[in-house]
């Protein structure tokens, strides 16, 4: 079944429940397939057969380091600020919110130094040797970008950011 079938069949029946309907948000609008075979594309030519598989093995080391240094702020960040946005004080949501993004930056920093301090151990680990410890030591900038936009993320549709600076 091709993705623009299923997302036609995936419209919201009368019978599903609210939580369900909504679910169907998240499913990605066919419109947005080319930019991602695209940008595939793109990076297969310029970084070759061999540079383009060692991709996987880097982007697990960035998800390994990023679900354990985040700790699920995230998703607990979301859960915190809907609680403030529920309250309607205005003093809470900024707290709410300035805790979340100063726990993301903190987390950020801790878990790109911790994977640039271990990047030989990771890079034995992940490759059998450690010659690529540069690149995984780089994957700390990923980590730390990642993780600052979970934090900044948290708030995205419940509240105007703007309005807890």
């Amino acid at each position: 079944m091709s993705l623009a079938n299923w997302t036609q069949t995936s419209q919201p029946r009368q019978h599903m429940s609210s939580e369900l309907r909504d679910a169907d948000v998240l499913v990605p609008p066919p419109e947005m397939a080319p930019i991602g075979i695209v940008r595939t594309k793109a990076m297969a030519v310029l970084l070759g057969p061999a540079g383009f598989g060692l991709m996987g093995p880097y982007g697990s080391i960035a998800d390994v380091v990023v679900s354990i240094a985040g700790m699920g702020v995230g998703s607990s960040g979301v859960r915190q600020i809907a609680e403030a946005a529920s309250s309607g004080d205005d003093k809470r949501i900024a707290r709410t919110v300035t805790v979340l993004r100063r726990m993301a930056v903190l987390l950020g920093i801790l878990g790109a130094g911790l994977l640039v301090v271990f990047c030989r151990q990771v890079s034995a680990l992940t490759f059998g040797t450690d010659e690529r410890a540069g690149v995984v030591a780089l994957l700390s900038l990923v980590v730390l970008f990642r993780l600052v936009a979970a934090g900044q993320g948290g708030f995205n549709g419940v509240i105007d950011p703007h309005r807890s600076a």
